[in-house]
């Protein structure tokens, strides 16, 4: 994981943003539930409610953008198709996304993650 941080400084995030969408975003997570389980799922959750936070300035939420939009991305560093593996670079650009958000995640994003991720494993319709 940190020879692919060394490719990926925090500023290249940002030609990501564009592929972030909301919909894809909880449309993956959903369909990778079983598949990536919590170590992987927990901080992509963490930086998507770290984006819904007023708490949260733009600029920084501009940087998770672009940590999700490449998540979302199927072809990148390490392809999604390779199963558990090729989503070890998407847990480093989110990791990395949210070492660079100042405060890091609150305990109240922490807890609605993990109400989140609790959620999709027991199939509730209700996804916050």
């Amino acid at each position: 994981m940190k020879n692919i941080l060394k490719w990926i400084r925090p500023s290249d995030l940002s030609a990501f943003r564009k592929y972030y969408k909301e919909q894809k975003l909880q449309t993956k997570v959903k369909s990778l539930t079983d598949v990536l389980g919590e170590n992987i799922l927990l901080p992509i959750l963490q930086a998507y409610y770290m984006i819904k936070s007023k708490e949260v300035p733009t600029s920084q939420k501009a940087i998770l953008i672009g940590a999700l939009g490449y998540f979302i991305l199927p072809i990148d560093i390490a392809p999604d198709i390779l199963g558990v593996p090729g989503f070890l670079d998407d847990l480093a650009v989110v990791s990395l996304a949210l070492k660079q958000i100042s405060g890091g995640a609150t305990k109240e994003v922490k807890a609605k993650a993990l109400r989140t991720y609790q959620k999709l494993l027991h199939r509730t319709p209700e996804v916050e």
